[in-house]
């Protein structure tokens, strides 16, 4: 038998939310007695825990902002003050709960355990909270993680949808990725897949759930909301705007995470990678990882299957690894010029603006609407770059603005620069 305990772990730079983030925990919770919580608090001066600053359920690393490495240098400080507590939940500090979280997470997880799963890891994007209204602007529909494309860098993106059905669910759903501001699983995973320190903040969660599934991890995404996040936080501090040198730490991050996969690409893990401790772990193998998610490293693409976001695992298991290949959707790239003088001032004074590329049977592959700081940023440059995955090569582009109402000048050219005529397909 375990020893029922929860160890909370919360990374804090700056944040005016950490206060109410731990009120609301405690006083949500079923079971407050069985919380203990880890903190790294990257503190200004001002700064105070008031009434949790002698709770002995706190173990706190102070540590002053100026001196923070970043957010996954921060999480790892936080597992050293890991004490055998059976679960942990890893957060952010700008959190709210639903009443009797800890019961039902716990609930959640050893059901996944009766069915089979030895290590369940129990992760999302959870909803939004705002705090200027709360609990009213608390979003209500669970969420999955879907897959969003590679980064030039190299970490793939991932992006929150709704899980429709969530309401016939009678357990979580299987996930292909890993939320860095939720994740509950058994407390061992704190030594078992220790945080890199040498990661920034860009490659976090790619880097988690490979290695987390590498290690025997079965990741899940939650049927019901226990938890929300508070995302748009234009005014809060953040580490990469008081460290000016930053991007110094970001591109180390990005290396760390080109290394983990090259080693997994060559079947190099557990005490063998010079990563160690932070490489792949020796359960399961990036290639499995890879057939699990319908995501591929090497051709950068994914299956129709993970791009409808449809639940984990989808292909046939008894492909080859060439058949698998032949599913994938490749990445392509297509430069749509910004023309002013072509456009008129229908550019400027948009709503928005479609840019979209079509394939020879004039389906739509990609669109965008850009918006605000993307249209102006867009507008600067004079063009604006469209990355996706299709199964077939583009062959044309479109811009359209939409202006007051109404669509305005539109101009569609063939990516070989030809005009493109009465042919082409009109926004959805």
């Amino acid at each position: 038998m375990g020893n029922g305990l929860i160890f909370v772990q919360i990374a804090a730079y700056r944040d005016a939310e950490l206060l109410p983030t731990l009120r609301d925990c405690v006083a949500q919770a079923e079971d407050a007695s069985r919380l203990r919580f880890g903190l790294c608090w990257q503190r200004s001066a001002e700064e105070t825990l008031e009434e949790f600053a002698e709770d002995p359920r706190m173990r706190v690393y102070v540590v002053a902002a100026e001196r923070s490495r970043g957010a996954c240098w921060a999480r790892e400080q936080i597992q050293h003050l890991y004490r055998d507590e059976e679960y942990t939940l890893q957060l952010d500090s700008h959190h709210r709960f639903a009443r009797g979280w800890d019961a039902e997470l716990v609930g959640m997880l050893e059901g996944l355990r009766e069915r089979g799963y030895a290590k369940p890891l129990i992760t999302a994007y959870v909803p939004i909270y705002e705090p200027t209204n709360d609990p009213e602007g608390r979003h209500k529909e669970p969420l999955r993680m879907r897959f969003d494309g590679f980064t030039v860098s190299g970490p793939f993106a991932v992006m929150p949808e709704t899980i429709d059905n969530y309401a016939s669910l009678n357990e979580p759903e299987p996930a292909r990725f890993f939320s860095g501001h939720f994740a509950f699983t058994l407390g061992e995973f704190c030594r078992e897949v220790p945080y890199d320190p040498q990661l920034y903040f860009f490659g976090e969660e790619p880097s988690l759930a490979i290695r987390a599934y590498s290690h025997g991890y079965d990741l899940f995404h939650p049927h019901r909301v226990l938890v929300w996040h508070h995302y748009i936080r234009n005014a809060a501090p953040k580490h990469w705007a008081d460290h000016r040198r930053w991007h110094f730490r970001n591109e180390l991050s990005m290396m760390r995470f080109r290394s983990l996969i090259g080693e997994g690409l060559r079947g190099v893990h557990g005490e063998a990678s010079a990563l160690h401790p932070y490489g792949l772990g020796t359960v399961r193998g990036l290639r499995e990882f890879e057939r699990h998610t319908g995501i591929s490293f090497e051709l950068l693409g994914a299956t129709p299957y993970t791009m409808a976001a449809l639940p984990p695992p989808g292909e046939d298991a008894s492909l080859s690894q060439e058949e698998w290949y032949a599913t994938m959707l490749l990445p392509h790239e297509v430069v749509v010029p910004l023309d002013l003088e072509e456009l008129g001032d229908s550019l400027k004074e948009s709503e928005f603006v479609f840019v979209g590329a079509h394939s020879k049977q004039d389906q739509e592959l990609c669109r965008h609407d850009l918006r605000e700081e993307d249209l102006e940023q867009a507008i600067r440059d004079g063009r604006y770059v469209l990355r996706f995955l299709s199964a077939g090569p583009p062959v044309s582009w479109t811009v359209w603005p939409f202006v007051r109402g109404d669509w305005g000048t539109k101009v569609t050219r063939r990516i070989d620069a030809e005009p493109v005529t009465d042919g082409a397909v009109s926004p959805r």
